[in-house]
This record gives structure tokens, C-alpha cells and sequence, in this order.
């Protein structure tokens, strides 16, 4: 609206000029499109206009226009977020399950070489003497301990290990209500 608005009055200026020149309105009027064309045309400002002639645009032309400067704080923020991300990511130590709690202790170093050579990262608990894994390949290390045979006996107090306290007061309950015994007299 605002271009046909300022066409308009240079159509009208034009034709103030036509009666003094001589000329026709429809000439002058086409004349001056005609101009106006070719500037529109001819020179095209902005950001794309560099771009065409093979200039790419400065970092600083880029932060000068008002859209790039609104969208500032929240690119900030977004950058801080995502660097506080990768940053915990890398600072979080990854979780260790116990492959086989309650495994005798030739048995532990075999399979503590097993895994080594299958490409696991095993390493023994130093508060409970256990051999744990990886928690994402928990399950892939116990098919490959038992494809090599081991643990070649059987864990002892395998449920017991595995359990938190909670839980195993709860088993040892059941256990001894299984039995028959009673909550009052121990089993």
C-alpha cells in the first residue's frame, strides 16, 4: 500500500512537470516507471544483495540487524544449556552392575579376564569385593560369561547379594511364612 501510495504521487509529480515540459501525462508517467523499475531493480539493497555479487556478509552486518539482536538472549541461553548438558554428560560416571554377586574368587578372575578379552570394561567394587560390568551391557556380559562356561560353580547367595536390605527383609519374611513359621518364634 505504502509503494502505491508513493507511486502515485511520483506519477502526480511527473505530470506537474509534463505540462511544463510539454509532454504528455501517459509519457512522463510511463518515463518515470520505467526510472523507478530500474532502481528497484538495479540496485537491490539488504543482506542478499552482496551475496549474488559473491561478497558473503561480515559477522558484524549480520549482528547489527534487529531480528539477529532480539533473538540474542535466547540463542545465549541456548548455547549455555546445551554447554551445561555435554558437560555433566561428561562428568557423569556410568553405572556398574554386578554381574554375578556371591562368585568365588577363581571364578571372579576368570571371569574378570573373560570379559576384558570379549571388549567389556569390568572392574571389581572395592566396598564388596564384586565384579561389575557396565550397566548397559549387563545382560550381554552374563550371555558371554556363560557362553565361556563360567561362573563353573554356582554362586552363593546369589538372591541375597542382588537385593537391597529392604527387599531382602521382605524375602526372608515370605521364606519363613513358606516354612510355617510364625512372625514371633524365628525358624
Amino acid at each position: 500500500m505504502a509503494t502505491t501510495t508513493a507511486d502515485m504521487q511520483q506519477i502526480q509529480a511527473t505530470t506537474g512537470n509534463a505540462v511544463s515540459t510539454g509532454q504528455s501525462p501517459a509519457e512522463t508517467a510511463s518515463v518515470s516507471t520505467n526510472e523507478t523499475q530500474s532502481d528497484t531493480t538495479g540496485n537491490q539493497g539488504g543482506m542478499l544483495a552482496n551475496v549474488g555479487s559473491g561478497n558473503i556478509p561480515s559477522l558484524k552486518d549480520i549482528l547489527a540487524q534487529p531480528a539477529v539482536k532480539k533473538a540474542t538472549p535466547a540463542i545465549m541461553i541456548g548455547v549455555l544449556m546445551l554447554f551445561f548438558f555435554a558437560t555433566y554428560m561428561a562428568v557423569q560416571e556410568p553405572v556398574y552392575r554386578p554381574v554375578f554377586p556371591g562368585m568365588n574368587d577363581a571364578d571372579r578372575q576368570s571371569a574378570m579376564d573373560a570379559l576384558k578379552e570379549g571388549g567389556f570394561s569390568p572392574q571389581l567394587n572395592r566396598e564388596t569385593g564384586q565384579l561389575e560390568v557396565d550397566a548397559s551391557a549387563y545382560h550381554e556380559a552374563r550371555i558371554y560369561l556363560a557362553a565361556q562356561g563360567l561362573p563353573s560353580e554356582g554362586t552363593t547367595s546369589d538372591l541375597r547379594h542382588s537385593m537391597s536390605p529392604r527387599r531382602l527383609r521382605r524375602h526372608n519374611l515370605w521364606s519363613s511364612q513358606l516354612r510355617g513359621c510364625s512372625r514371633a518364634r524365628a525358624c
